[in-house]
């Protein structure tokens, strides 16, 4: 319940779209980015031949979605 009242006392609306004051925007664009340079750098690594294992495939897109928040 909480994180539901702390993500919408941070949206800050300007007619029907997120105003740039918005928190939430910020947020969610911040994840999609983190998300998709995560996607292409494991289709990169693809591309060049690595072969993935099981840290690979279930380790690393957790840990850059760790260090992209964090440094977001």
């Amino acid at each position: 319940m909480q994180i539901i009242y702390a993500g919408w006392s941070q949206i800050d609306w300007d007619g029907w779209w997120f105003s740039e004051r918005s928190s939430c925007f910020l947020a969610i664009i911040g994840v999609l980015v983190i998300t998709y340079a995560s996607i292409a750098g494991l289709g990169l690594a693809t591309m060049l031949g690595i072969h993935f294992n099981a840290a690979t495939t279930q380790i690393v897109p957790f840990l850059t979605l760790g260090l992209g928040i964090d440094a977001m």
